[in-house]
């Protein structure tokens, strides 16, 4: 006996120590997107994949179908009493095997040809590789904007490998997708996300992008972010909200006491985005008023220096309102 759960253990580990890289995918309600999703990451046996399920509630039979289907993906539930894709995403991180990591939202998908355009990072020693993403509006079929911050952060960097496109390398790009993460850096630092219902990513990708030593980033895209109604970045509701903003001030907080003043001043963080948005999602007044008050007794910045600059202040506005007329449509309250 002793010796078959030794050998059992043994196999195990053996297996583990084949996968190169786990793919984390959190998933709640979404099964047609998900089988898009895993349809395009290959079925290889150096490829560990992890699906946790938020406790669905709609297209339960689709989903239950759809892991029948898929014998090489791993399914988990979220059984804890915090919802959310944070939640989901620790719970894969604990089943995680692979040297190495990929974080995927069930209604994205990966590009063709995504394995062998991250195969010659599989024995590197870097932390993090950062790939370009792109986007798809899925009512129109077109290009989107969503990947649009990310992609110029990542460009810019290739193009000047300086401390000031370094910065926003590290703190501006808040999402976990489209990066290679090593998972024995993330279990080193101990880095995980936030079991709240939005922004759940925010600090394990400004912690990764802190501690982060060896990087690389690559000019090839191997992820594609999607525009969907009804997902969290466009529901208008005061307690996703109040998760964000909860988010935001940790941010803040972190950046304050882990940076010099110099590359803070850089950064230029400034809460304009939550009043904006506040106002976007037709909040009333009183509760924009209390994101103010949030923001002015945690010392966060309201104006960023370029608004003082009339001609920036008006593209911004531009800007703002040409993205709010592609967004509306997937409001939901």
């Amino acid at each position: 006996m002793y010796f078959l759960d030794f050998y059992a253990k043994y196999m195990k580990g053996m297996i583990a120590s084949m996968i190169n890289l786990t793919i984390i995918i959190p998933h709640f309600n979404t099964p047609s997107s998900l089988e898009r999703l895993l349809n395009s990451i290959p079925i290889l046996s150096d490829i560990q994949v992890l699906v946790i399920d938020d406790n669905s509630t709609k297209g339960i039979s689709e989903y239950e179908a759809l892991v029948t289907r898929h014998t090489h993906v791993s399914f988990f539930e979220n059984h804890i009493d915090v919802k959310g894709a944070g939640s989901c995403r620790n719970i894969g991180l604990k089943h995680a095997v692979g040297r190495w990591v990929l974080f995927a939202d069930a209604d994205d998908f990966f590009v063709c040809g995504f394995y062998e355009t991250i195969k010659r990072y599989l024995f590197s020693d870097q932390d993090i590789v950062f790939f370009p993403p792109t986007s798809l509006d899925t009512l129109s079929g077109k290009l989107s904007y969503r990947h649009i911050k990310y992609e110029e952060n990542m460009k810019n960097y290739i193009l000047k490998k300086d401390s000031k496109n370094e910065l926003f390398l590290r703190y501006a790009i808040e999402v976990p997708w489209s990066k290679l993460i090593n998972r024995n850096f993330i279990k080193k630092y101990r880095i995980n996300f936030d079991e709240v219902i939005a922004a759940n990513d925010v600090m394990f990708s400004t912690k990764a992008g802190h501690y982060m030593k060896n990087f690389d980033v690559s000019s090839k895209i191997i992820y594609c972010v999607t525009e969907n109604k009804g997902s969290l970045t466009k529901h208008a509701s005061e307690e996703i909200f109040n998760d964000r903003l909860y988010v935001f001030v940790n941010f803040y907080k972190f950046l304050k006491t882990n940076l010099s003043q110099e590359d803070f001043e850089i950064l230029d963080i400034t809460g304009t985005s939550l009043i904006i948005n506040a106002i976007k999602f037709k909040f009333n007044p009183s509760y924009i008023i209390n994101v103010f008050l949030t923001l002015r007794k945690n010392k966060i910045k309201l104006l960023n220096k370029k608004y003082f600059n009339p001609v920036l202040l008006v593209k911004r506005v531009r800007e703002n309102y040409k993205i709010y007329k592609q967004e509306k449509k997937y409001y939901v309250k």
